[in-house]
């Protein structure tokens, strides 16, 4: 089949685009940013951020590595097809060519908008949100019955994120939303170990956040809006490359989608607020399938019955000193097991009394001489001397070895 048009020839059924995208035109959305006093333009909104800026090409390549500068996406728009690039544009050509592309309706998310809601900066991140909703509601208006844009919520507080709320969808009609799925927190200063420049930790709305943001799923709910995820953990994490865009790409919406929806399920999100779907955008359903699965199994050997499993005050102390000297229980196969002292760390209050302790065992009558001998020589000169018969050639025990091995 050609195209999109001669496969939707075939069904008796529409086709929904759940996820499609717009870019934003610069020029267009700089006039909207300039008019809320937010930036002169769509470039102001990113000053002074290495995301989507030439921090890291302006850097050498030296700085790049002492400044950990992670490298950040370019060459992002699809070009060598010019019709399908301004078709992204172009919300009117979209239109025109969705039954070209077999799509009845598409729900169209921003693209470069979606940096919007992670700016550190209050002031900006809410104007920024607040303009580029208001461009979008402008550009998609005429296209209605099958272009349905979404709304960008800023998450930073309950509060912001409410307000947003009502904008796009009370005042502005948008039907759909998509919001930060983190939040980037820094610690608070005074404290002289913490770096505030890298110091950070990532409120995921759910499980340990800062806020309560029940208000905002309820305000969800009452809009009649389901709230969806599409920041992805790009910069984040183990995604800092500083010479690989793809290395921090791969794989980053499928673990931000994670993180969120675990930090919703467990921060009781879900349970509170039964009739409410969440929607996690663009990163496939194998890690959706994966933590399903593993919340089941966490479930059962972790829920308030099966932890009691693994409480201490549980074990027969008496049955574990019997069973120990199992070690050396040659009906249960050769253990081998080997004196360690762990000198050096906390468990070992005198040094005098490690061997002491360990020869406790035969005075107790658990172990015999010839098990004490193994435990404390043998079992270790055979060990690091089976693949090196010279390994402790020159020292003090060097005869006693040759005549331990086998």
């Amino acid at each position: 089949m050609s195209n999109g048009a001669s496969v939707r020839a075939t069904l008796d059924h529409p086709v929904i685009d759940a996820d499609g995208h717009t870019l934003e035109l610069g020029p267009a959305l700089s006039q909207y940013l300039r008019a809320d006093g937010v930036a002169d333009d769509l470039g102001g909104v990113f000053e002074g951020l290495p995301i989507f800026s030439t921090r890291w090409r302006d850097l050498s390549p030296a700085d790049r590595v002492r400044l950990r500068a992670y490298r950040s996406v370019w060459w992002w728009h699809p070009t060598r097809n010019t019709t399908d690039l301004a078709t992204a544009y172009l919300p009117e050509l979209l239109y025109h060519r969705l039954d070209e592309l077999g799509i009845d309706v598409a729900i169209v998310y921003p693209s470069i908008g979606l940096m919007f809601p992670l700016l550190d900066d209050p002031d900006r991140r809410r104007g920024a949100c607040h303009s580029l909703n208001r461009y979008h509601a402008d550009l998609f208006a005429p296209f209605a019955d099958r272009l349905l844009p979404v709304a960008v919520i800023p998450m930073h507080s309950p509060g912001e994120a409410v307000d947003e709320l009502d904008h796009a969808v009370g005042t502005l009609g948008f039907r759909a939303v998509t919001m930060a799925g983190y939040v980037k927190r820094y610690p608070a200063g005074g404290d002289e170990r913490i770096d505030r420049g890298s110091a950070y930790w990532l409120d995921l709305l759910g499980v340990d956040s800062a806020h309560d943001y029940d208000p905002v799923w309820q305000r969800c709910a009452d809009l009649g809006v389901v709230p969806t995820f599409h920041s992805g953990s790009q910069a984040l994490g183990s995604r800092q490359s500083i010479s690989s865009y793809v290395f921090n790409h791969l794989g980053n919406f499928a673990a931000g989608n994670e993180a969120v929806c675990k930090a919703l399920f467990l921060g009781g999100v879900t349970r509170r607020f039964p009739g409410l779907a969440f929607g996690f955008m663009e990163g496939g359903i194998a890690w959706a399938s994966q933590l399903y699965v593993s919340l089941g199994a966490y479930w059962e050997k972790r829920n308030r019955e099966a932890i009691r499993n693994y409480d201490p005050a549980a074990v027969d102390m008496d049955l574990l000193g019997e069973l120990f000297p199992l070690a050396f229980d040659d009906r249960l196969g050769p253990l081998n097991a080997m004196f360690s002292s762990d000198i050096g760390h906390w468990d070992v209050p005198d040094m005098g009394r490690i061997l002491v302790e360990a020869h406790e065992a035969v005075a107790d009558g658990r172990l015999s001489d010839d098990d004490f001998e193994a435990f404390t020589f043998g079992n270790a000169a055979r060990f690091y001397a089976r693949g090196r018969p010279d390994f402790f050639a020159g020292t003090l025990i060097e005869r006693d070895v040759k005549r331990a091995m086998p």
